[in-house]
């Protein structure tokens, strides 16, 4: 009888460890939370090449991150993301007070308006906007200053935004 309540109580002991576990499950926590998501860019902007440059910025931040799967068409997607380039404005800005000629440098600003459209629907689900600015220097007072690094800072600070976004709001 004495051995046949040890054996129970082992039982029970290990039966109430086993369901009062910690739960611990391989993988991302949100992997199976996470939607399809298509991504396309429209360059309405002055600034060119910026929408291939903002294109693989955004795909690499949201892999990066890993909340939503991204794919190729949006037939396949629960969700489609339009990312629209709007404002493109390079306005110089002279740093050098001694300097009144040439600008020392510019300053480049970029408006990003991103729309969220469920599977088969014609309205956006969801629409905000974002807006990056960045700077460039000549190299020196015979050169002109180069704008491309400076673009690509700008892609990538809105990719950064934008999918950080799209992974932490709630899309239903």
């Amino acid at each position: 009888m004495k051995n046949k309540t040890s054996r129970l109580s082992w039982v029970y002991i290990v039966g109430i460890l086993f369901l009062s576990s910690c739960r611990y499950q391989a993988g991302y926590p949100l992997e199976t939370e996470g939607k399809k998501v298509s991504i396309s860019v429209e360059n309405r902007s002055l600034a060119g090449q910026f929408g291939p440059i903002l294109n693989r910025s955004v795909k690499d931040e949201i892999l990066r991150i890993g909340v939503h799967d991204l794919v190729m068409g949006a037939d396949n997607a629960h969700f489609r993301v339009k990312i629209i380039i709007e404002d493109y404005q390079k306005s110089a800005q002279a740093y050098n007070a001694n300097d009144s000629l040439l600008a020392s440098g510019f300053e480049l600003s970029v408006q990003a308006k991103v729309e969220i459209y469920r599977k088969k629907y014609k309205q956006p689900l969801q629409v905000f906007t974002l807006f990056s600015r960045g700077h460039v220097m000549r190299i020196s007072s015979l050169d002109q200053p180069k704008d491309r690094q400076a673009l690509a800072d700008i892609a990538r600070d809105l990719g950064s935004r934008i999918a950080r976004r799209l992974a932490y709001q709630k899309m239903n």
